[in-house]
């Protein structure tokens, strides 16, 4: 998901949708226990997720909470 400006409520619901999305793939990922690729197909959509929220979150100063 590109993000070029503020975004607005629809495209904050983009953007959770799509945290949703890799959440639960990365939850998937992790209940394989018998793969032995776990950690990478946990890791790569964790960090795709954290991307996501830094830029959706880069257009606003940053907060305590």
């Amino acid at each position: 998901m590109q993000i070029t400006k503020k975004p607005s409520r629809r495209e904050l619901l983009k953007v959770v949708t799509e945290l949703q999305s890799l959440v639960g793939e990365a939850i998937a990922a992790h209940a394989d226990d018998r793969n032995p690729n776990a950690f990478e197909k946990v890791q790569r959509p964790l960090e795709k997720a954290f991307e996501l929220c830094v830029k959706a979150r880069s257009f606003d100063p940053p907060t305590d909470c």
